[in-house]
């Protein structure tokens, strides 16, 4: 008899970069740029500013292909991957490089982590919710396999055993968020996507159509492990808005 390949959840290494970018960048790259190269930059610049403040970081993987990502801030803790910052540097540097397009695309994206930071500051979440799901992807191929609620209950296992009592993710109104009304979760900020935030344009040709709004929502990782997984959310024509951004999947 033939035995069925097990999946696995492991941590995430430097290794993983390029498979998970090609998934980012597969379910949520712009297809509107016309300098060759750049959506998958764009991803990579995503991926890397979750990870740099991800205080762990677990990839799943089958048969040596790695099928989805889960990245989580808990407060206090040391950053798990050290070298995400200088990548990231390096990666901004080869979108620059390309140009006015490059720089746009990388002032759209670093406009949306300005605004979950606005968000963060006018809600004070982090002073109720010391913890946060920064990144949540899962391949489309893996999608009705089980990927998305391992991961959800390896993340939901370490925040536990860190004595997390209360986490929070960033989404908008482009997602389905009734998830996760259904999952627990708890809807605790409300606003409006400013036209403008700090004189960059909110509404890019890079990033494409914006929400409208965008929510926070919070949980406690223990009121049950969930046996469904979320990702980050869609933004149309776009990349999510945020990691913890998030649209769910299994």
């Amino acid at each position: 008899m033939s035995r069925c390949p097990s999946l696995s959840i492991r941590p995430f290494s430097r290794a993983d970069l390029d498979q998970v970018a090609v998934i980012y960048d597969d379910m949520w790259g712009s297809r509107s740029h016309s300098e060759r190269g750049l959506s998958l930059l764009v991803s990579r610049h995503h991926l890397l500013h979750y990870l740099v403040s991800a205080t762990g970081a677990d990839v799943a993987e089958l048969e040596g292909e790695v099928l989805g990502v889960v990245a989580v801030r808990v407060e206090g803790e040391p950053t798990a991957l050290p070298w995400a910052s200088r990548m990231l540097d390096e990666v901004n540097g080869d979108i620059r490089a390309l140009g006015d397009e490059g720089v746009r695309a990388l002032d759209a994206a670093e406009t949306w982590h300005a605004l979950d930071a606005v968000v963060e500051r006018e809600s004070g979440v982090r002073s109720a919710a010391p913890a946060e799901i920064g990144l949540f992807l899962v391949s489309s191929r893996a999608r009705g396999h089980g990927v998305g609620g391992a991961l959800w209950r390896s993340a939901m296992d370490g925040m536990a055993r860190h004595g997390v009592l209360r986490y929070f993710l960033h989404t908008d109104s482009g997602c389905d968020v009734g998830f996760y009304g259904h999952e627990g979760l708890e809807r605790t900020f409300d606003r409006q996507v400013p036209d403008d935030l700090a004189g960059h344009a909110l509404h890019s040709d890079a990033e494409g159509d914006v929400p409208r709004r965008v929510f926070l929502y919070e949980g406690s990782p223990l009121d049950g492990h969930m046996g469904r997984g979320h990702a980050i959310r869609r933004r149309s024509g776009a990349r999510p808005r945020h990691g913890s951004s998030v649209h769910p999947i299994v």
